[in-house]
């Protein structure tokens, strides 16, 4: 997301929104998804949706509206929902995320409405409707 005219604003959340969902790139992505195909073999992470997103984000969603199924791996991004947009848990976007959230949708293909916004990153996918298969996680 290199556009000069959307540049969103950035500031601390207090308290952090719930986070519901992990995104995480590269050695992190790695690990998250070992972390949640490791917890299909005894069931905790069974109900976790994933998605790939570009540049080799691996975005994991949990239907638990505390995301305490989402399992821990080092380097991840905790991200939690407002106004329809996933954002980091600790930080609020500015203007209001209704209106990034509005913004953003039009950056992306109509099938991609899984979105998450990151500062210096902007994902999208479709979004998963059928929990995660290890063979996702390749």
């Amino acid at each position: 997301m290199n556009d000069a005219a959307f540049a969103p604003r950035w500031t601390p959340r207090e308290p952090p929104l719930p986070a519901v969902a992990a995104a995480a790139q590269g050695a992190a992505a790695r690990a998250l998804a070992d972390a949640v195909r490791d917890g299909l073999d005894d069931g905790r992470t069974s109900r976790l949706r994933a998605a790939r997103a570009d540049d080799g984000w691996l975005i994991v969603l949990s239907d638990d509206p505390a995301g305490a199924d989402l399992p821990w791996a080092d380097g991840v991004h905790w991200l939690g929902m407002d106004s329809g947009l996933l954002l980091p848990a600790h930080l609020a976007v500015r203007p209001d995320a209704a209106l990034v959230a509005h913004a953003v949708a039009r950056r992306v293909p109509d099938t991609h409405t899984l979105l998450a916004l990151l500062p210096g990153h902007l994902l999208s996918a479709p979004v998963p409707r059928r929990p995660v298969r290890k063979e996702q996680l390749a």
